[in-house]
C-alpha cells in the first residue's frame, strides 16, 4: 500500500484516496491563496495554487510522497473559488444557475530528494438547471456551500440541479483519482 502525505484538509479528498487503497497522513499547511488575476488562465491558477501547496508540503514530507490539489469552478471564463460567506455563495449559485460550467482540479505529486514534482489537471463539464430565487435560498439553507468551490457540493447530496455532461465524478468531488494513480506510477518509475 502506497503511503501519501496529503497536503489538504479536504475530507472528500481523504475519503477518495482511502477508498482507492492509499495509506494517508494529512498535513495541514498554512498558505495564502494567490489572487486569480495573477494567472493568465484558470488552468494556470489551479496548477499554481496546487504547486504552492506542494512546495510547502515538501518542507515537511521527509522521504514520503506528497500530494496536493486545487479545485476551482469556471463559468464563462470566470474563476469561482470558495465562497467567503452565504451572500457570496448566493452570488455564485445565481451565476451558475442555468449554465454549463467546468470543475477543474490540478494535482501535484512529489517526493524528495530533488524535489521532484509531477502534475496534471482534470476538467469536468457540468450543467446546472435554472434555479428560482426560492430554490437558491433552499439550497443555501442546506449549508452545503461552505468550503466548496463554486458554492455547491455535488457529492454531499443527490443534487437534483447539477448533472455531469462530460468527465469524472471524483474530479467534481475534489480529486481525479485515476489521474492520481497515473501520476504516482510515473513518479515511482522515475525513482
Amino acid at each position: 500500500m502506497t503511503h501519501l502525505i496529503l497536503a489538504s484538509q479536504s475530507p472528500q479528498r481523504l475519503q477518495l484516496l482511502q477508498e482507492a487503497g492509499y495509506d494517508i497522513s494529512v498535513l495541514a499547511i498554512d498558505y495564502q491563496e494567490p489572487p486569480f488575476h495573477d494567472f493568465p488562465t484558470a488552468e494556470s491558477y489551479a496548477l499554481g495554487t496546487a504547486m504552492l501547496k506542494a512546495s510547502l508540503a515538501a518542507q515537511y514530507a521527509g522521504n514520503e510522497i506528497f500530494l496536493s490539489a486545487d479545485t476551482i469552478v469556471v463559468v464563462e471564463n470566470h474563476i469561482l473559488g470558495k465562497p467567503t460567506n452565504r451572500q457570496h455563495a448566493q452570488q455564485m449559485i445565481m451565476q451558475l444557475s442555468g449554465t454549463e460550467h467546468q470543475v477543474l482540479t490540478a494535482v501535484v505529486v512529489g517526493r524528495l530528494p530533488g524535489p521532484l514534482f509531477l502534475s496534471t489537471f482534470e476538467k469536468t463539464t457540468l450543467r446546472m438547471t435554472p434555479l428560482t430565487p426560492e430554490q437558491v435560498q433552499s439550497y443555501l439553507n442546506e449549508n452545503h456551500w461552505q468550503n466548496k468551490a463554486g458554492g455547491y457540493a455535488f457529492q454531499e447530496i443527490k443534487d437534483p440541479y447539477v448533472q455531469i455532461v462530460k468527465g469524472s465524478v471524483s474530479n467534481v468531488i475534489g480529486l481525479p483519482v485515476t489521474q492520481v494513480g497515473q501520476l504516482l506510477e510515473k513518479l515511482k518509475s522515475i525513482e
